[in-house]
């Protein structure tokens, strides 16, 4: 793990630090205008003239860094105790389609459950994953439908768009959630 440079207050939202290679990361949760009980973790390089922040570094640091990641999302979690949930995004690569769970998301499903205990619940939709607190999860389930749901779907063996309805959304997410 990395060292951590906190937010000039402990309410703040943004974090930092530097890999053994130079490369300097942002952490950020941003709360959204219609939910103040929501975040959405997001993470990036912030120092390389060569790519944008979400690029691909691949310098043989990635373990260090999620679990960096991991800790700031402790500690921030620990500084906002109401925060009842949460959302991660994983961009996919050029050569993989948004329709489909990224490479990116399949490494962020091995730290989420190390960040987030046996009280939180993930929902998962492609690219798109959210942690909520099980005590208020009845409150968030048409937000979370809602979230989760795209209006329509292109079927892999048909090439057809069909609606994707909510049973099909919840049997899904079922399936792809982590104990």
């Amino acid at each position: 793990m990395y060292s951590i440079e906190t937010p000039p207050i402990k309410s703040g939202n943004t974090y930092f630090f530097n890999t053994d290679s130079g490369m300097r990361y942002e952490v950020r949760f941003g709360r959204k205008k219609e939910n103040a009980l929501c975040a959405t973790l997001v993470f990036g390089v912030v120092n390389c003239d060569d790519a944008d922040e979400y690029s691909l570094t691949n310098r043989g640091e990635v373990w260090q860094v999620m679990n960096t990641i991991v800790e700031i999302g402790r500690v921030f979690m620990s500084e906002h105790p109401a925060i009842c949930y949460y959302e991660i995004y994983a961009l996919e690569k050029e050569d993989e389609s948004e329709f489909e769970t990224s490479s990116r998301m399949n490494l962020y499903f091995r730290f989420i459950p190390r960040l987030f205990n046996d009280n939180w619940k993930l929902f998962v939709l492609n690219n798109k994953a959210i942690v909520l607190k099980k005590d208020v999860e009845h409150l968030y389930a048409s937000v979370i439908a809602d979230e989760l749901s795209p209006k329509e779907t292109i079927s892999k063996e048909e090439k057809e768009v069909s609606p994707f309805s909510l049973n099909r959304l919840l049997s899904f997410i079922d399936r792809r959630r982590m104990n």
